[in-house]
């Protein structure tokens, strides 16, 4: 029974701290196959990118075979056709998949979940390699960390009301 309990609250605090990249994973799949669905429907508009010298141009870079991202905005590439020093790619525009991961982006460098990381990185774990046959609790050196505690007893505003 103890160890259920440990368990439940282990995947609570790690649903927590991870739960937010497997939703992200959940929403990009269910994004990609709309997108597949409206392209295979033709709803979506058909646009045309010509680049110059595609392999090193620096606004452009390849998710994998069929995504590319260029100047910012994410691209469903349907066709690629090389043209001398240029190439041409026919695609859609995914501005879903783009929201998603800007979601992910404004997710990841928020302000709790970078002290939570640096709080479980730096706090909890020792600052040099343990020994765990020869290693008592003394031997173990942990950072300080300084906390400033603060009174929370406020002064009264006013006196007290008296009792006629």
């Amino acid at each position: 029974m103890n160890k259920a309990i440990s368990y439940t609250i282990l995947v609570f605090f790690l649903f927590n701290s991870i739960g937010y990249y497997l939703l992200f994973e959940v929403d990009k799949y269910l994004v990609r196959k709309e997108m597949r669905l409206t392209i295979l429907e033709n709803r979506a508009d058909m646009i045309v990118l010509r680049v110059k010298n595609a392999d090193s141009n620096r606004d452009l870079q390849r998710s994998d075979k069929r995504e590319i991202e260029y100047k910012g905005m994410l691209y469903d590439v349907l066709r690629e056709v090389r043209q001398g020093s240029s190439t041409v790619f026919i695609c859609f525009h995914d501005s879903k998949e783009e929201s998603l991961f800007k979601g992910l982006n404004k997710a990841h460098f928020h302000k709790i979940y970078l002290a939570l990381w640096d709080h479980v990185i730096k706090v909890a774990f020792p600052e040099q390699p343990v020994n765990v046959n020869n290693t008592t609790f003394s031997d173990l050196l942990f950072p300080e960390v300084f906390i400033s505690v603060k009174s929370l007893v406020l002064p009264p505003w006013s006196p007290p009301p008296k009792l006629v």
